[in-house]
């Protein structure tokens, strides 16, 4: 099934990433990025080999978006991760670091984003209990944490969202308050 997706996003355009640490994952096209993760596999084949291992693969049944493509509009092809998942996997990933040993801000600036502007589609998504509500609530939760705001405020000015790491941190603060208000 791997190879299928793989062939499909490589018959669309999408060429592996020049960045060494991801390229066994990771396809791009101008500024679109696609990125593969697999459940747990003692002995992965082919194409599947190279894609990390996620143990919250199992939530995303209930959290997905499915994707078809133009010459079967009807028909779903592969699924992506909604709003909200995005927000739980990156919250797995919260305090990971680059293969030079820094810290990845990253992942907190970008639940900080999917926080603020799409608030309604993760609380509607998440209106009941679930595994992947404590998952988001417990990110936006670490937002709130000087650690996680900092980082994500450093990744926001670095990447011209905000214009001081004062402002970046309030609106960190800000997007995280706002959504558990919502979800509470």
């Amino acid at each position: 099934m791997v190879q299928r997706v793989v062939e499909q996003l490589e018959a669309s355009g999408l060429t592996r990433s020049d960045v060494s640490h991801e390229r066994a994952f990771t396809w791009v096209r101008g500024d679109l990025k696609v990125q593969l993760l697999r459940p747990f596999d003692p002995f992965p084949q082919g194409s599947a080999k190279g894609l990390p291992v996620s143990n919250i693969l199992p939530e995303l049944d209930h959290h997905r978006v499915a994707i078809a493509f133009d010459d079967k509009p009807d028909s779903a092809r592969f699924w992506v991760a909604s709003a909200a998942a995005l927000i739980g996997l990156k919250e797995a990933a919260f305090g990971r670091t680059s293969h030079g040993g820094e810290p990845v801000d990253r992942d907190f600036s970008d639940v900080a984003l999917l926080l603020e502007r799409l608030i309604e589609e993760i609380t509607e998504e998440l209106r009941h209990p679930s595994p992947m509500r404590e998952r988001v609530m417990r990110a936006a939760e670490r937002l709130l944490t000087d650690e996680a705001s900092e980082a994500a405020g450093r990744e926001l000015v670095k990447t011209g969202e905000q214009d001081t790491q004062r402002g970046a941190e309030l609106a960190v603060r800000r997007a995280a308050q706002a959504f558990l208000r919502r979800i509470n």
